[in-house]
């Protein structure tokens, strides 16, 4: 899209005469720049782009009883989830970035109560002894 403008205001400058080439050039780097400016500003609810609209995401609380109702217990179990066609399409596909701000890991969310690192802490002890 940039590049067709870019052309068209080129070409059309060739028209108009050198002196108001540089007019023309400048005149496409501001819209190029507010067009930069408009992508940075089309930013979800949830903090994640979503290709130039909003989307916005049910609750925290909502999604969280929805993935404890399914009884989905691991991450991997989430993930694949998410990507099935079963997920409501206003539920997150990255609910730790969506509820960032509401977040206190996928234990919590799952309602498994396990901690991030727990196996790992447990091979770590067990390989010291």
């Amino acid at each position: 899209m940039r590049n067709k403008r870019v052309i068209a205001l080129l070409f059309s400058s060739l028209f108009m005469g050198l002196s108001n080439f540089s007019q023309a050039t400048n005149d496409c780097h501001d819209s190029f720049v507010l067009e930069k400016e408009a992508e940075r500003n089309t930013v979800s609810i949830a903090g994640q782009k979503a290709g130039g609209q909003r989307k916005a995401f049910m609750g925290y609380k909502e999604a969280r009883q929805i993935v404890r109702e399914l009884g989905i217990s691991t991450v991997i179990q989430l993930r694949e989830w998410v990507q099935s066609d079963n997920k409501p399409s206003h539920f997150p596909s990255h609910p730790e970035r969506a509820y960032k701000s509401e977040w206190r890991g996928f234990g919590e969310f799952l309602g498994t109560g396990r901690k991030a690192g727990g196996i790992k802490k447990k091979f770590n002890k067990f390989m010291k002894e």
